[in-house]
């Protein structure tokens, strides 16, 4: 090595030497010349310095490393940063950063205004950057028997709870769903949930059913089995649906009632009790709504007249008898919603009043407290019953032994109680209860046993829980 000299941070080797910059991978600590490098020869271009050998060495600094591969002076400086892995949403335009050695991390998410780890705003933003918007916020749901499906503001369809007749999905089997799983594609609006059925409406007012098919209540003529595809229901146009414990009804897009499954009670409005898997017009009224209970059913017609028929032990036709009835039976006037549950129905009248009439064994029907003109939906469940009223406070009373009715105790009420949530809609089921709240989210209590909350978990609950897919 001898010719080769130390001077202002750089070494020189004679005549073919090559300064060795003092720099990053190539610095020579202790003025050691083990690092030194030779010219090469480069033709035309003469004698031109060669890094190459030097580990790690970049023309151009691309690696974040902690280590100044250029040998400028500056370590991991002008370098091409790549996108954060959740690029989108309000995490659009985020990159990750370089940390030396440690290499590119990425950005601290929770500095960006509105990020969310997991989304529970409903405010059309992508909240938690997974390139969808909204998710886990509903348009509309439907508690049934044991199962809920409902569909979410990107028209995308979830379902969960019990799923012995694929009511919910065949993804896993007839296995119970405790959590959400989304439902064929992203084009639903109108959605039923039954006893161990379910039926929906499309974009395309195109009607589609599954699940159990004892009674043709999917609209199926092969009746004794289930059915794990979606069987599309004629080729009519449907407006609304609705889904009993083994029957089904829908209101199609000239308004005419349409019922079909299990008949044995005169649930279908036929005048007979022969079970169909043919959908059947009931009367010649134009409808406005229809809601089917255990084994009987109640619509509004576009007179704003209540009508109900089928099966009547506790009353729940509401038209003073105990007596089923084969065909639509007019109950009152002057309403425009009506529901039905095991053995009570109610309704609301067109001054937001609200009444109930049928089975009162639990206090479902409640007294004269409700009466008050202040309520905007109602819906009933097995044996209780849950009011919303103008203020969007959710009132339930009636039956509680499994926390349905969302109050924190198992004591049946027979006054309306406060869960302590504000909500624009409610859907009560066989001793549970599903709401949306204000922001979309869906929150559900009660029975449990087979995932019918959605919150991955068998456990009956008294105060209500957000619901969110997986």
């Amino acid at each position: 090595m001898a010719g080769c000299f130390y001077s202002g941070g750089h070494v020189y080797c004679g005549t073919n030497g090559c300064v060795i910059r003092a720099f990053g991978i190539a610095k020579i600590p202790n003025y050691s010349f083990s690092l030194i490098t030779h010219k090469k020869c480069d033709g035309i271009n003469g004698w031109t310095c060669n890094y190459s050998w030097i580990n790690e060495y970049e023309t151009t600094e691309t690696l974040c490393d902690g280590i100044d591969n250029d040998c400028d002076g500056f370590i991991d400086n002008n370098l091409s940063t790549p996108p954060a892995s959740k690029p989108t949403g309000v995490c659009q335009g985020a990159k990750k950063i370089c940390d030396g050695i440690n290499g590119w991390l990425e950005p601290d998410l929770t500095k960006i205004q509105n990020y969310e780890l997991s989304e529970t705003l409903c405010d059309s933003l992508d909240n938690d950057c997974d390139g969808r918007v909204d998710e886990d916020c509903y348009q509309q749901i439907d508690a049934g028997y044991a199962h809920v499906c409902g569909i979410q503001l990107d028209k995308t369809l979830w379902c969960w709870g019990f799923n012995n007749n694929f009511q919910v999905d065949s993804k896993n089997g007839r296995n119970d769903q405790l959590k959400p799983v989304k439902i064929g594609d992203d084009h639903w609006k109108f959605i039923a949930s039954g006893g161990s059925h379910t039926c929906g409406i499309k974009d395309d007012d195109s009607l589609w059913c599954w699940g159990n098919n004892k009674y043709g209540q999917i609209a199926v003529s092969q009746t004794g089995v289930s059915f794990d595809i979606h069987i599309k229901v004629n080729s009519k146009q449907w407006k609304y649906i609705a889904a009993g414990n083994y029957h089904t009804c829908g209101i199609r897009a000239d308004d005419t009632l349409w019922c079909w499954g299990y008949n044995k009670f005169g649930q279908l409005g036929t005048n007979y009790t022969t079970d169909s898997a043919t959908p059947l017009q009931v009367g010649s009224n134009k409808w406005l709504s229809i809601t089917l209970g255990y084994d009987y059913s109640c619509g509004i017609s576009t007179a704003y007249d209540v009508w109900c028929w089928g099966y009547n032990y506790y009353g729940q036709i509401g038209d003073g008898t105990y007596t089923n009835r084969w065909t639509p039976q007019k109950v009152g006037s002057g309403f425009y919603y009506s529901t039905t549950g095991f053995g009570h129905s109610c309704g609301l009248g067109n001054d937001n009043s609200l009444w109930c009439w049928g089975s009162n064994i639990y206090g479902q029907c409640s007294d004269t407290s409700i009466n008050a003109k202040e309520w905007k939906y109602v819906d009933t469940g097995w044996a209780h019953t849950c009011g919303v009223k103008q203020d969007n406070t959710l009132w339930c009373w009636g039956e509680n032994d499994y926390g349905q009715l969302g109050d924190g105790t198992n004591n049946n009420a027979t006054t309306p109680t406060n869960p302590a949530i504000n909500v624009w809609y409610s859907s009560a089921g066989n001793d549970y209860t599903c709401s949306i709240g204000l922001g979309g989210g869906v929150y559900c209590w009660g029975k449990n046993d087979v995932g019918q909350l959605g919150d991955g978990s068998t456990t009956n609950r008294s105060i209500f829980k957000r619901v969110f897919a997986e």
